[in-house]
């Protein structure tokens, strides 16, 4: 009794986990983490018929059900049915047969009929003529062969050949294509586009309610602090005779990029070798020039804001770039100088995935 008590809770852990797709609780841990196994490995088709198969197994044992009792109980059933055919075909047999013999005798009674007096009855024999079969005359046919002497004329059309310039069709040969180029095609007719998603259709993103947000009011603009970074930058590279054409600042949450154009025939290498001394000038820590900014013809240097910003996870994955991101695996990486989120596509970076993974690992 117990080990029964046993399998039915078991049994009913499975059965509500397999219809508690939304409400995991009413199957419990163990009936939902059992479905999701099984449905991996033999479907939700397998997993009906193993229910179904546990039920009748169960009561089989708890009822003490053997092959030998089903086969004595149909033994007995056909058994009884054959009984019972024969009950019946005595019952319509025999009054067939009483019925039968009262009516003979009823009809002799009648008629006052007696067994002597049934004779068959003779009937005279008229003489019958014999047929007469009519002359037939021979008749003799004559073959005649009518010969046609007139002669066999055939007439041929002349056929008029104008002289004219011919006129050559060049015809293009398709060139065959061979199976293996046609393979990707073939199997995208067949069983259509592979969808990744398919095998996690239930899977629910976590919300982005689990991410702390921090309050940090935007940007903020310091324009004593633009005007004093200019400053000095300009003096430093007037200090090495390195004329400055124009100007710009770009402030972003943590840098300030501060982009100039230099006067003509300086080198951009001269710019390039004064980091040090424009971090000394500047008291800043961890400036970088980009000489020159990829897509500008200009030069750039990186001087780090005395009050930063923050740049949290979840305004990086809220943003619109991310969310409406058509990329298989995109990656935020944070914000960019111009307070743009960046997003990067991991599916075209195989080296750094797989680098990822044997990290994990």
């Amino acid at each position: 009794m117990v080990l029964g008590g046993v399998l039915i809770i078991i049994w009913s852990s499975i059965l509500l986990g397999f219809f508690g797709n939304k409400n995991a609780i009413l199957g419990g841990t163990i009936g939902f983490e059992i479905n999701s196994y099984l449905q991996d490995y033999i479907g939700k088709i397998g997993v009906v018929l193993l229910l179904v198969f546990g039920l009748i197994t169960y009561l089989a044992i708890r009822f003490k059900v053997t092959f030998e009792s089903i086969a004595n109980q149909f033994k007995s059933a056909k058994s009884n049915l054959k009984s019972e055919l024969s009950d019946m075909k005595e019952d319509i047999i025999v009054p067939l047969d009483n019925n039968l013999s009262e009516e003979a005798e009823d009809f002799k009674s009648t008629f006052n009929i007696s067994e002597e007096e049934e004779k068959p009855i003779e009937a005279p024999l008229e003489p019958v003529e014999a047929p007469v079969k009519p002359k037939v005359e021979k008749i003799t046919v004559e073959k005649v062969i009518v010969e046609d002497k007139t002669p066999l004329v055939v007439k041929v059309a002349e056929e008029e050949v104008e002289e004219e310039d011919l006129e050559m069709k060049v015809v293009k040969v398709a060139e065959e294509v061979s199976e293996t180029d046609n393979l990707a095609n073939k199997l995208v007719e067949d069983f259509g586009q592979f969808d990744p998603t398919l095998e996690l259709g239930k899977y629910q993103f976590p919300p982005l309610d689990l991410l702390k947000q921090y309050d940090t009011g935007g940007i903020t603009i310091n324009q004593e602090e633009l005007e004093s970074n200019k400053n000095k930058i300009v003096e430093t590279l007037n200090n090495y005779k390195i004329g400055i054409a124009s100007i710009k600042a770009t402030i972003g949450p943590t840098v300030t990029l501060y982009e100039i154009v230099p006067e003509a025939g300086v080198r951009i290498s001269k710019i390039k070798n004064l980091e040090d001394d424009i971090a000394l000038s500047l008291a800043a820590l961890g400036i970088r020039i980009i000489a020159p900014i990829p897509g500008k013809g200009t030069i750039g240097i990186e001087v780090p804001n005395k009050n930063s910003t923050i740049v949290s996870m979840r305004s990086v994955i809220a943003s619109k770039k991310f969310q409406a991101s058509e990329m298989h695996l995109p990656i935020a990486l944070g914000k960019t100088i111009s307070n743009e989120t960046f997003v990067v596509d991991l599916a075209k970076m195989p080296t750094l995935a797989y680098g990822w993974c044997n990290r994990a690992r």
